[in-house]
C-alpha cells in the first residue's frame, strides 16, 4: 500500500508523541476514529484516492 506523508500529517504526528498520546486516546479527545488519524498521518487515504 502507497503511503506519502503529509504536512498535516506530520505535524498530527508530531504533536501526538510530544503530549503521549496514542491514537486510542486521541480519538477519545477528538471524536475521530482512530483509523482516520491513522489515515491523515500516514496519508494513505490521499494515496489511495490517487491510484
Amino acid at each position: 500500500m502507497n503511503r506519502e506523508t503529509t504536512p498535516l500529517g506530520e505535524l498530527l504526528q508530531q504533536y501526538r508523541f510530544k503530549a503521549n498520546l496514542s491514537l486510542a486516546k486521541l480519538e477519545s479527545l477528538v471524536k475521530i476514529s482512530k483509523g482516520g488519524l491513522s489515515n491523515i498521518e500516514t496519508g494513505e487515504q490521499i494515496a489511495n484516492k490517487r491510484l
